[in-house]
């Protein structure tokens, strides 16, 4: 199975107060055609698509273009949401657009169901995880003391029913432990928002 890989989109970006968007039309549309070209099986968008919590109406229009794009080539699309953007208005009409396969994360509520996809070699199962917060995952595990990024990742992780003889696929957005971080990221104190790389080796 063949996926394409792409993230940090951070469309509607101003930079000196000049607008990216532009630049942003033009690589999207590279991107396509490259897709048309090597025609994957799906298209992973792991997460930051916008690069604020509140997008501009050219960013939402933009992204909204390039997934009818996708949709026309018939790629089947996997969007999550990252630490710049809010996952409640990235997930509007998500249950809709499942119907075009183009599956979008929604708010974390604990518990993850994935999207199966087939191919010759059998079943591969598709979780999606938005960027997380400690605070995030507190309310729905009250009896434990969560209090790290680690302990929030390995609390929603443990809390999946993951079969290990299929083959399984994680699309997540997070600062994981080693990664280089850009000059866009916040970065906290003795790098607490980092999360051990070990927590996904149950993942293929």
């Amino acid at each position: 199975m063949k996926f394409f890989h792409i993230s940090d989109l951070h469309l509607g970006k101003r930079v000196n107060e000049f607008s990216m968007i532009d630049d942003q039309i033009d690589i999207l549309q590279k991107i396509v055609v490259f897709a048309k070209e090597n025609k994957p099986d799906a298209v992973l968008i792991a997460g930051d698509v916008y690069d604020k919590s509140m997008p501009s109406v050219e960013a939402v229009q933009l992204l909204d273009r390039f997934l009818v794009w996708l949709n026309d080539l018939n790629i089947t699309v996997f969007m999550i949401s990252g630490n710049h953007d809010s996952v409640e208005r990235m997930a509007f009409g998500a249950d809709l657009l499942k119907h075009s396969n183009v599956h979008i994360v929604q708010s974390y509520r604990g518990q993850l169901t994935p999207v199966a996809m087939n191919d010759n070699h059998g079943k591969i199962n598709v979780w999606m995880l938005p960027y997380l917060k400690p605070t995030l995952v507190r309310r729905e595990f009250e009896k434990q003391d969560i209090i790290t990024y680690t302990e929030a990742l390995a609390a929603a992780l443990s809390n999946i029913e993951l079969d290990p003889s299929e083959r399984n696929l994680l699309v997540t957005h997070q600062f994981v432990t080693g990664a280089e971080t850009s000059e866009s990221e916040e970065l906290y104190i003795g790098g607490s928002e980092n999360v051990d790389g070990s927590l996904f080796d149950v993942f293929d």
